[in-house]
């Protein structure tokens, strides 16, 4: 990101100032910002008043470490007053930093400190002004047991079809993109998927992509909603290569649920395909990892042009029913991924680093110590 003003939202800002309560609170240039040009560049957004956020002493301090680094700079952004949020709006003018007036979608990296409970809604709100709504439902209560967010973000809440389709159109409208991806931890189990894929369908030249789909909710219905619309590649989640592992897990889907959907974005025109799995699973046995092996195959010779795994190594989470189970270590991972290698010759084969998963893990579950 080159540092200079960014010149369009200047321009707009001009406009208003001076007809919002405290204009100062929203031009920076104080004594000691500092500008500079990285490689990745991060913004701090405090969640409230500038007049709030200027005191707290955490967001000075992490300003300055990612500042001193050679790789990466940050800037910082506060939330507007209410008149300003509605000027903001009403002339289109997006969130934006204090340094160099970039809107906070063009920054790579974007932070958010919460200091209290009263705040939680104003990052939402913040999200909003950037123009970064990122998820159609948030919660899963399918309850597969190695799953922290599917145990601890209950309940589900969902944004309505209309929401999500209205949103779509607004991104497209202001970015340009030509790709958009529903994301939740589990999209396909929205209960008006089929409605707003229907609805999407009325955004022309765009790629559209429900990431880590479960099988089981991938109906014909989605698949053809989505078959006029560009794609870019369908991704399913069956995590183990048996249905005795699938069961210990409580995944829910049968290997008949994997390769009916698998068959259903074939036939509608998906030539890509892209799985994850886990090694390392509690009672997993070789067996289970040859049958991942077996799995991608199968998935193969139904006639798809790409085919590309990703495989984990299980990492306990804290307050999930596997909690107190065994890590395995990194040289008993890097044994079972070799069991795989040989579908290197027709699957593209991505594997995790066991060594950053064993420090997940120690992380994960760690004493107050750590």
């Amino acid at each position: 990101m080159i540092n200079k003003k960014h010149s369009s939202v200047l321009k707009k800002l001009v406009g208003i100032l001076d007809k919002v309560e405290k204009p100062s609170r929203y031009i920076g240039n104080e004594y000691n910002a500092i500008k500079k040009d990285a490689e990745i560049s991060m913004c701090l957004i405090f969640p409230d008043l500038y007049d709030v956020g200027m005191s707290h002493f955490g967001v000075k301090i992490l300003y300055d470490i990612v500042n001193k680094t050679n790789f990466a700079k940050c800037e910082r952004s506060y939330l507007p007053w209410p008149d300003m949020q509605q000027a903001m709006n009403d002339n289109d003018i997006p969130l934006y930093s204090y340094e160099t007036y970039t809107p906070i979608n063009e920054f790579d990296v974007i932070g958010f400190t919460l200091q209290y409970e009263m705040s939680y809604s104003n990052v939402l709100r913040s999200l909003r002004l950037g123009n970064i709504p990122v998820e159609i439902m948030r919660g899963c209560t399918n309850g597969c047991r190695f799953c922290q967010a599917g145990m601890i973000y209950r309940p589900i809440r969902e944004r309505s079809a209309e929401d999500i389709f209205e949103i779509s159109k607004e991104i497209i409208r202001k970015t340009g993109y030509e790709e958009l991806s529903l994301l939740s931890l589990s999209s396909a189990d929205h209960s008006q998927i089929e409605e707003a894929t229907s609805m999407l369908k009325g955004i022309k030249d765009t790629s559209l992509s429900i990431p880590s789909t479960r099988a089981n909710a991938f109906t014909v219905e989605i698949a053809k909603a989505i078959g006029t619309i560009r794609k870019s590649g369908i991704t399913i989640a069956p995590e183990a290569g048996t249905q005795r592992l699938r069961d210990v897990i409580n995944k829910g889907i049968s290997e008949e649920d994997i390769f009916s959907a698998a068959r259903m974005a074939r036939d509608n025109g998906w030539n890509k395909i892209k799985l994850y799995f886990m090694i390392g699973l509690p009672t997993e046995t070789d067996e289970d990892v040859k049958a991942i092996g077996e799995m991608l195959d199968k998935i193969k010779r139904l006639g798809f042009h790409e085919i590309s795994a990703t495989i984990g190594v299980f990492v306990p989470k804290a307050h999930t029913p596997f909690q107190f189970d065994a890590q395995i270590m990194p040289d008993e991972a890097f044994r079972r991924f070799k069991l795989l290698n040989w579908t290197r010759r027709f699957a593209k084969l991505s594997f995790t680093d066991p060594y950053k998963a064993l420090i997940e893990g120690v992380l994960s579950r760690g004493v107050p110590e750590i």
